[in-house]
């Protein structure tokens, strides 16, 4: 498995003789402990860090300049070089390279970098829809290094959708963004979630990865007097949901958390549809860190209800937290579990 191994960041010192004395913009850097010493080695005279994912703007130094947004800030502009980790999906590609168009000098240029498992041979296509000259830098640690030149002036990012939908008898107006989770409408183990989830009269509510806000618009139009969170850890999901919920008319803390870690107090319920993907790998952390978190941050009657695929192993994990766990249905792909009276609270 180690032959296989994709190393973006040996392509990128291959060429940052690329960034000396220019101003340059790095997004979504995967290894935030590296930027100390790749600005060192940059020798640029201005980087700004941009990370579209919570927990990696959080584990930055704080001696550098860095921020968490879904795009670029036009006020970073001009920049002479971007530098892009290649994101999960042609659509985050799309309006991240349509952004970083809008930051460039006339002359500037766009370095994206990626794995070939995670889909960079299909990125040239995307970034001629933004640029003029598209080429091949750089190619080894099954990776490779594309630059992007001359920025087209009608270069735009796409649009958010909205769509609408109802389920379980709530009509709700969705707005989301490119690459969000379920863009294109409600995916079937959030219907199975919302169909069969028992909500308090009030209480605190934590919607975790709420994604699009599909599930805390549905949380905050059955039960409105509750105070709701809905966290994650992707700019991209919290910018959605706040739009999905305030075209709801649901008033909620939307805010940045890596799973549980940023939220303060005792919570009475969880709910959350967990991912389960990192990039193309099943990633069974998150939804471990997700039940033993929930169990010592739960009051002592509290719940976590969540949606899984069959396949993952929630129930174990629900077993080994809690003290009643039961399944709450089964539509044979997807399961909905329920954990109540958490064994673990700190």
């Amino acid at each position: 498995m180690a032959r296989n191994r994709e190393e973006p960041l040996v392509l990128v010192r291959a060429v940052l003789g690329r960034f000396t004395d220019r101003r340059a913009l790095v997004i979504d850097l995967p290894e935030p402990e590296a930027a100390a010493h790749l600005m060192d080695e940059m020798g640029a005279s201005d980087v700004h860090w941009l990370h579209t994912r919570w927990d990696r703007h959080r584990s930055m130094p704080d001696s550098l300049d860095h921020g968490f947004a879904v795009v670029p800030d036009p006020s970073l502009a001009p920049r002479d070089v971007v530098l892009l980790f290649l994101p999960h999906g042609k659509a985050r590609l799309r309006e991240l390279s349509a952004t970083a168009a809008q930051v460039l000098a006339p002359d500037g240029e766009l370095l994206v970098v990626g794995g070939n498992g995670a889909g960079i041979r299909s990125a040239p296509r995307v970034l001629e829809e933004a640029f003029e000259h598209v080429s091949r830098l750089e190619s080894a640690r099954h990776c490779q290094l594309h630059r992007a030149t001359g920025p087209r002036p009608d270069a735009a990012p796409p649009e958010p959708v909205h769509h609408e939908l109802t389920v379980a008898g709530v009509d709700l107006h969705v707005i989301t963004r490119p690459g969000v989770f379920s863009a294109d409408g409600l995916d079937e183990g959030t219907r199975l979630l919302l169909e069969n989830l028992s909500l308090p009269e009030e209480g605190r509510v934590v919607d975790v990865g709420c994604g699009a806000g599909v599930i805390g618009a549905f949380i905050g139009r059955r039960a409105p007097d509750i105070e709701l969170l809905c966290c994650d850890v992707d700019a991209a999901a919290l910018a959605a949901s706040e739009a999905t919920l305030q075209a709801n008319g649901v008033a909620a803390t939307v805010l940045a958390s890596d799973v549980l870690a940023d939220i303060d107090g005792r919570i009475d319920l969880v709910v959350s549809n967990p991912p389960f993907h990192q990039g193309v790998r099943t990633e069974y952390g998150v939804g471990e860190r997700l039940v033993r978190e929930s169990a010592a941050r739960l009051h002592k009657r509290g719940r976590i209800i969540l949606v899984c695929n069959r396949f993952l192993r929630y129930n174990q994990w629900l077993e080994e937290s809690f003290q009643r766990v039961e399944c709450l249905a089964d539509d044979g792909r997807y399961q909905v579990w329920v954990g109540a009276e958490p064994r673990l609270r700190r």
